[in-house]
């Protein structure tokens, strides 16, 4: 995992190029390593504290969408997973619906019509 950390005001980045002390990697592997974990500490933090939501598209998935909702929830735990069905004539809803997923349906053919309710 590469994890790039400044102290240099995000602004004051806009007219310059990075001096060469900046390009060059931490003194000691130590060093990166406690760079890493306090900002990986910092992104768990942040992660927390947000709302996630998995928005899924599909049509005549019933074989697969189970998996595909448990992949997420073991992902991302706290994440409430939408399935939007486009019109299949399948099992998807229901297969859905009992791996743990919100469905919803959209009566409208194609991808963009389901993309586009997705996000209304």
């Amino acid at each position: 995992m590469t994890v790039l950390a400044s102290t240099v005001p995000i602004a004051s980045l806009r007219d310059r190029s990075p001096t060469d002390a900046e390009l060059l990697p931490p003194d000691s592997l130590d060093a990166s390593l406690a760079n890493a974990a306090m900002t990986t500490t910092q992104l768990d933090r942040f992660i927390a504290g947000l709302e996630i939501a998995v928005v899924l598209p599909c049509y005549n998935e019933a074989l697969s969408i189970a998996r595909v909702v448990d992949g997420f929830r073991n992902a991302l735990p706290t994440a409430r997973i939408f399935v939007y069905d486009n019109r299949s004539t399948d099992d998807t809803s229901a297969v859905a619906r009992s791996a743990g997923a919100i469905v919803r349906a959209e009566p409208w053919p194609g991808k963009g019509n389901v993309v586009r309710r997705m996000f209304a």
